[in-house]
């Protein structure tokens, strides 16, 4: 079956991921519990993001793991609506939660590394492999992210 990747926005205001059937029928999108979906929910309320797809991979990542929806602020400022790289450095990170950031950075804006301000690679570009990137045990929330990015290219087949 085929189907087709959505933001659905409630009458209540929040918001939830759907895989849509070619028939119009909503199969609701995994998070990892109420938290994630809880703090989705207001940060994509609290952006003001739509249904930008950038902002919305980067935000459902960070709201993957309490690490992560801890220090929000230091990978993402809302008010100026940048994504901050330097995060990447901070002594929060786990081997997970740097994984999962460099993976919401790169669909954010593309970040692999690269600092053109100085012209130096100052995290290295093999470390935004898939081999590096979904090596952990939260890699079907990072696949669900990409699907979100790119979820206007991408038509999932899945077995019935």
């Amino acid at each position: 079956m085929s189907v087709l990747l959505f933001i659905v926005q409630s009458t209540t205001g929040r918001f939830f991921l759907s895989l849509r059937k070619k028939g119009g029928v909503d199969i609701q999108i995994k998070f990892t519990g109420s938290d994630h979906q809880e703090f989705f929910n207001w940060i994509v309320t609290k952006d003001g993001c739509g249904k930008d797809s950038y902002r919305l991979a980067l935000f459902y990542l960070i709201g993957v793991c309490e690490t992560m929806r801890l220090n929000y602020k230091d990978i993402y400022d809302i008010e100026e609506h940048v994504a901050n790289v330097k995060s990447l450095n901070s002594g929060w990170q786990t081997g997970t939660s740097v994984r999962l950031t460099r993976l919401g950075l790169n669909l954010y804006n593309g970040w692999y590394g690269f600092d053109y301000e100085t012209q130096k690679q100052i995290d290295p570009a093999e470390m935004y492999s898939p081999y590096e990137l979904f090596c952990h045990e939260l890699a079907e929330y990072a696949l669900i992210a990409v699907g979100l990015r790119y979820e206007r290219y991408i038509i999932l087949t899945l077995n019935e």
